[in-house]
């Protein structure tokens, strides 16, 4: 589950009171996570606070005590500021120079936005592999489930769940399910052309002529909202032109949802692209644990229905706010199970800045376009 803008404000607002107790305590509640996970979570909430507001703590830490007034030297509130501003200098050169050198991220002119480079090398075996007889995507994730593996990654927080063993497996089922898939009779596919020789630059700017060959649908009704879907027979690429996105206050995310409807058991695969370039991969499923009753709160993805993150190893993404909020992402067809050829379901949301009511407290979400949903989503083919 994500975070409501009014409900990050509330975190926000506890960390800022020195009550990190209380932080923990809304994350958990509000996205049913385990104590861990709300600790590293809020602890990487205050991080980005102290790098993007940290005049927001210095008012903070340095409101004079109701019982007290200390007196302080001149020399030491100036050794305190430098000490300080040194501190900030180098989380500020951590985040904006050392983050190009990581794997994956280029930016040779410092003027243009980060480019995330799509990776060269994949290996197939992450979600390729032979099956054996009667092994079938819900037995291989009953198999998941109940392994030791699996049980100890739910309890520890930003576990990747591709590393799991049974999850080539998985994947492998999941792609025969989905290149034996037929659309409903009478059904609309659009058509996704393959051109084998352009991949776009993936940095969330949609420059001139780069997504002119995609396929181009307006998602935003009322808004101003295009979709584009291409490919180059290995991945497929989607950008998002929210031309009514101008303000960066709000909860901007691209989600785009694939295999609705494959099988009970699985409701879908999706990617989510936020504001600030993070990309999550999740499965949603109906499959829940058959074993005994959780022995703790780290246990508690025990009571609901199964979701996993970091399913995807290879999908990347970008978004920029420039004249107006823009994304981009790639998928690996391989590892999301798509095949040329055979047809496939996706639908996607965009989401914008929340509605608010008079005390400016959130109220509910607010989207800029729709593209079918769970139930009815579009269908589409690679040719």
């Amino acid at each position: 589950m994500t975070l409501s803008d009014s409900q990050r404000q509330q975190i926000e607002q506890a960390i800022l009171a020195g009550n990190k107790l209380e932080a923990y305590r809304i994350y958990r509640d509000t996205c049913q996570c385990d104590l861990s996970t709300a600790k590293t979570e809020v602890t990487q909430i205050e991080a980005q606070l102290r790098v993007t507001q940290p005049q927001r703590f210095n008012q903070a830490e340095n409101k004079p005590s109701s019982a007290s007034h200390v007196r302080v030297s001149k020399g030491a509130i100036i050794a305190f500021v430098l000490f300080d501003f040194l501190i900030f200098a180098a989380i500020v050169w951590w985040f904006i120079f050392a983050d190009n050198n990581k794997a994956g991220t280029t930016n040779n002119d410092k003027s243009q936005p980060l480019v995330k480079a799509i990776p060269s090398s994949i290996d197939s075996r992450s979600y390729q592999v032979a099956l054996d007889n009667g092994q079938t995507f819900q037995s291989l994730y009953r198999e998941k489930i109940d392994s030791s593996a699996y049980q100890r990654h739910k309890r520890k927080s930003r576990s990747r769940y591709d590393e799991i063993d049974e999850e080539p497996g998985i994947k492998t089922a999941r792609s025969r399910l989905a290149a034996s898939r037929l659309p409903p009779s009478g059904h609309a596919i659009r058509d996704i052309l393959v051109n084998i020789s352009h991949q776009p630059v993936i940095d969330g700017v949609l420059s001139e002529n780069e997504w002119q060959s995609a396929t181009q649908i307006d998602i935003g009704g009322d808004h101003n909202t295009t979709l584009y879907l291409m490919s180059d027979g290995g991945w497929l690429f989607i950008a998002c032109d929210a031309r009514d996105e101008i303000s960066s206050d709000g909860f901007d995310q691209l989600r785009v949802y694939l295999h609705a409807g494959l099988i009970p058991e699985m409701k879908n695969e999706r990617v989510h692209l936020g504001r600030n370039s993070h990309v999550t991969t999740i499965r949603q499923t109906t499959f829940r644990w058959q074993g005994e009753p959780p022995d703790d709160e780290d246990e508690r993805w025990k009571k609901y229905a199964i979701s996993d993150r970091g399913i995807y190893r290879y999908t990347i993404g970008a978004t920029q706010l420039n004249q107006n909020r823009q994304y981009e992402i790639a998928i690996h067809m391989g590892e999301a199970g798509l095949h040329r050829g055979i047809p496939f379901t996706l639908f996607a949301e965009v989401e914008t800045d929340p509605l608010r009511n008079e005390q400016k407290k959130f109220k509910k979400r607010q989207y800029l376009g729709f593209l079918g949903d769970q139930k009815n989503p579009a269908w589409f083919n690679i040719n």
